[in-house]
């Protein structure tokens, strides 16, 4: 690191100790200068030193009750689009181990902080594959894996939940963890104390001898079994043990909507809403499965007339059985916007609803009032429409938005052509180009985004239903945040 990179990030750091502002936010022009002017190869530095110093703001700012519980956080937003970037760039690789593990658990960290269990885990589970012994990443796994207990409704998942949890927090504690730096004794008690807390409740409510995660069946057939170990290589099972591993337990989509109430007047029909969601996620799932299966063409491909165009684009039934799993789990978000305007009555218009604006007022960009803003599961679902693009609230979209919003019109109202490997992504106002491996790595990243959307939906409505009192559905449920 050269000098005056190292000089601003020790300036960051007083300034954060100290809760300077005024000197924050000339540490945020100065990264700004510096990644217009500076070596590319410091970028991801400067980003995480960008991100820290949004990090510190925010902190300070949140001393404010009324901030503290604003869904609506710019500098929120902007640490995760700077984290984002520094892992984006080329030259992240060429960072240290340490400094990689760093950036990857602060990501985990903002996460966990919008209500975002399962991207934060996924974050630091990515350090964790850097430096398995990094004592913040396994002691922040810990504790972000006891808040995503603490939404689940299952007792027998909350447990096993908790088991990793202690393990984790175990392991940043034995003398083989590596520390990044000098840290406050806060901490390392912090994680003690937690340790000894889950260990007292699991010594009386679980015995873990009886936990056999690999004695259940994964199927019956060769493709149903190449399937389900697929979906669980991939964490696409609406399971939270997923989230947790590959284990065979997991191959089942378990998850469902929470015991909820209905108005004297009211159907039952949330329950027909999510089962329908459900359906179209699975079979979205076997739709990019059966497409990314071999090379040959599908005897639907046989006797169809198509032309040689010479331009080394392909096609065929495998190639559009993972356009259309793309859709469909693009549309799931939709249809999860109108589940929300149903179930909270926000009276939005229902032919003009996306994911990406039923949160707002009108047609403006304040909170609906009739969002209850302390149900932290509920901001999980706000917090993922930010990885939507909508040209309306493009500031805040997050880097990879706009070009998923870009194949999805052009799958659903353009020409999409897919190339192999090697092509360069290429979009004009009648057609985009993208290449074989970008379509399945896009498609499988809707899947996770809607798998996540499907899970965040129900641990929200868990929460309003046995947390916040039906009637009284505006009363406080200050869940402090945890920091990094």
């Amino acid at each position: 690191m050269n000098k005056n990179l190292e000089q601003l990030g020790m300036e960051i750091d007083k300034a954060s100790d100290q809760s300077d502002l005024e000197t924050l936010s000339r540490c945020l022009a100065r990264c700004a200068k510096t990644l217009k002017s500076g070596q590319k190869v410091d970028r991801p530095l400067i980003y995480y030193f960008q991100a820290n110093t949004f990090s510190a703001i925010r902190q300070i700012k949140a001393n404010d009750e009324t901030y503290f519980w604003s869904w609506v956080q710019p500098e929120l937003t902007r640490e995760v689009l700077s984290l984002r970037q520094a892992i984006r760039d080329p030259h992240f690789h060429h960072l240290d181990k340490i400094r990689r593990c760093q950036i990857l658990t602060n990501l985990g960290g903002v996460f966990n902080a919008l209500g975002r269990p399962i991207k934060a885990l996924e974050m630091r589970d990515s350090a964790l594959r850097i430096l398995p012994q990094f004592a913040m990443a396994l002691g922040n796994r810990g504790i972000g894996l006891c808040n995503y207990s603490d939404a689940l409704y299952d007792l027998g998942h909350q447990n096993i939940f908790l088991m990793q949890a202690l393990g984790n927090l175990r392991e940043a504690l034995s003398p083989r963890s590596v520390w990044d730096g000098e840290y406050p004794s806060t901490v390392r008690e912090n994680f003690q104390t937690r340790a000894n807390e889950i260990k007292a409740f699991l010594d009386h409510n679980f015995d873990e001898s009886h936990f056999e995660p690999y004695s259940w069946p994964i199927g019956t057939s060769k493709n149903e079994k190449k399937f389900r170990k697929w979906r669980l290589e991939n964490r696409l099972f609406l399971n939270p043990l997923n989230d947790l591993d590959t284990w065979p337990i997991a191959a089942h989509d378990v998850f469902h909507l929470p015991d909820h109430s209905y108005g004297i007047d009211e159907k039952p029909r949330f329950v027909q809403f999510y089962d329908l969601l459900k359906q179209e996620y699975v079979a979205a799932c076997l739709l990019l499965f059966e497409g990314s299966q071999g090379k040959h063409n599908h005897y639907a491909d046989k006797e169809i007339l198509v032309f040689e165009h010479g331009d080394g684009s392909i096609g065929g039934v495998r190639i559009e059985k993972q356009k259309v799993a793309f859709r469909s789990a693009y549309s799931i978000l939709d249809k999860i916007a109108m589940f929300l305007n149903e179930y909270y009555d926000l009276g939005k218009d229902r032919k003009r609803l996306n994911f990406r604006t039923v949160w707002h007022e009108g047609r403006g960009k304040d909170i609906n009032s009739r969002i209850p803003q302390n149900n932290w599961r509920l901001r999980s679902l706000y917090a993922l429409s930010l990885d939507l693009f909508d040209s309306e609230f493009k500031e805040t979209a997050l880097p990879h938005a706009e070009l998923l919003n870009d194949v999805r019109n052009a799958a659903e109202h353009r020409f999409l052509q897919v190339y192999e490997d090697g092509m360069v992504f290429q979009s004009d106002e009648i057609t985009t180009r993208l290449a074989y491996t970008e379509l399945y790595r896009l498609s499988l990243r809707m899947l996770k985004i809607s798998r996540a959307a499907l899970i965040y939906l129900s641990l929200a409505m868990y929460h309003q239903e046995n947390v916040v009192s039906p009637v009284m559905r505006s009363g406080i449920d200050r869940q402090e945040i945890p920091k990094r």
